[in-house]
């Protein structure tokens, strides 16, 4: 096996773990799925993963590490189908399918399940070249609307918020800083200071879970989504939008750009103050977590429409309110 096999067959293991930790979040029913056809799972779920090593499997998940004799107790094999034409699960793929088992590719399975693309399958071929003017009208008046009915709240909520941060930090209260948005255009956003003031020369470096740099209050507003208020601006001007990818600094996106496939894809749509993956898989502090979020975002860009953006709505407030929504 070469090193291009190797790494391939990594990293569709890595889906395949998802896979399971998905079903096994299902049972419990601790989560929904992404996808409505899913809404029932099948009785006994086959995953043709020869030399994968993956966690116990459910009830109805079952990994096949060569291909069993008899397809038809399974309903579904859920197979890396660009492997499987040329081995030996090609013909045991076919028998399936004359048996009336459903053949999913686990890219496509992965992204109907879990609402993520699998980036060892990812091509810019799968993204839609443009959006439609029904689309692209309804966003910005949903951002339009959105901002104006937000901002009495986000006034008062900022004015307090300032104060508070004058008492325990001192000034400044707000601070601006570079992002990347739309086509790679560098923009800049300003934020309510939730962390202690940073060295002259100190790295630029994503927030991470329990960062020492973030004070009392800060963790509040961070908490609440209130230091991201002051971005209702940016979104006015047209250089964000409510609901989308978040922005990255500069050095961080040219940093994930060299090291993540796909990745500067996601500035083909406008960043947002929200989006699909912090509603699904929360926020990146290094690059493994990175890679997770750019699969969550590849999804949004794929599959942008009105009831996606709803959808991330809803469970944006519903972060809110239980105060989950951010680190």
């Amino acid at each position: 096996m070469n090193m291009l096999d190797i790494q391939q067959t990594q990293e569709t293991g890595r889906e395949l773990v998802e896979i399971a930790d998905f079903l096994r979040r299902r049972s419990a029913g601790s989560t929904r799925l992404a996808s409505r056809a899913l809404a029932r799972s099948p009785r006994r779920i086959g995953v043709a993963a020869p030399n994968y090593e993956v966690r116990p499997p459910l009830d109805n998940w079952e990994v096949l590490h060569a291909p069993p004799r008899d397809a038809r107790r399974f309903d579904t094999i859920v197979a890396d189908l660009d492997h499987a034409r040329s081995t030996e699960w090609a013909p045991f793929l076919s028998r399936a399918a004359l048996a009336g088992c459903e053949i999913r590719h686990v890219a496509e399975y992965l992204e109907a399940s879990a609402g993520r693309v699998s980036l060892a399958h990812f091509s810019p071929e799968h993204l839609p070249v443009t959006y439609g003017v029904f689309y692209r009208c309804c966003k910005r008046v949903f951002d339009l609307a959105g901002s104006a009915a937000l901002i009495p709240f986000a006034a008062v909520a900022v004015a307090v918020a300032s104060v508070a941060i004058l008492v325990t930090m001192g000034s400044p209260v707000l601070f601006t800083q570079s992002r990347v948005g739309k086509d790679g255009k560098v923009f800049r956003i300003v934020k309510l200071r939730t962390m202690r003031l940073a060295a002259p020369n100190a790295p630029i470096c994503a927030t991470a879970a329990d960062d020492g740099r973030i004070t009392p209050v800060g963790a509040f507003l961070r908490r609440f989504r209130i230091d991201e208020l002051p971005q209702l601006w940016n979104v006015l001007k047209g250089e964000m939008s409510l609901i989308g990818p978040r922005p990255e600094q500069p050095e961080l996106a040219a940093r994930y750009g060299r090291a993540l496939k796909g990745f500067h894809d996601r500035h083909r749509v406008l960043p947002g103050i929200t989006g699909w993956a912090q509603v699904m898989g929360g926020y990146a502090a290094d690059l493994a977590e990175s890679e997770e979020k750019l699969s969550f975002d590849l999804f949004y860009v794929k599959n942008a429409s009105v009831a996606l953006d709803l959808k991330i709505a809803r469970r944006t407030v519903r972060a809110i309110l239980r105060g989950n929504s951010a680190r």
